[in-house]
């Protein structure tokens, strides 16, 4: 009976409880990532500052004054969409001449919030 509840919490927080996501797409295949995918190395393309892109394992979010944003180098992520409430709400088309931004610390990327939201860049 403890099992089934705890699955039931899990469950409620992850259609209930709004969270970004972005939705790229690898191998024709369209993938959605948040926080809860974190542990499946998923990879997202990082755009760097000479222009090349690097796949990199996608870490979650950050926030925009959390200490690791500090320690991490900026970086351009490439994304088709993104939600500002959750993967299962509706998605927002990212132009193809902008990225989402993104910091990468040690070896994962990781989207970069500023008050919760998605910040978007050319």
């Amino acid at each position: 009976m403890g099992e089934l509840i705890f699955l039931l919490y899990c469950i409620n927080i992850q259609y209930i409880t709004p969270m970004p996501a972005l939705r790229v797409k690898q191998n024709a295949v369209f993938r959605a990532l948040d926080d809860y995918n974190v542990v499946e190395n998923r990879p997202i393309d990082c755009r760097l500052k000479d222009g090349d892109y690097r796949p990199m394992v996608w870490g979650g979010f950050i926030a925009m004054g959390d200490i690791g944003i500090r320690q991490g180098r900026m970086v351009k992520l490439q994304v088709h969409e993104y939600t500002e409430g959750s993967r299962f709400s509706g998605w927002s088309r990212v132009q193809a001449e902008h990225h989402v931004l993104g910091c990468v610390v040690g070896d994962k990327a990781y989207g970069v919030l500023r008050d919760e939201h998605v910040v978007i860049i050319p």
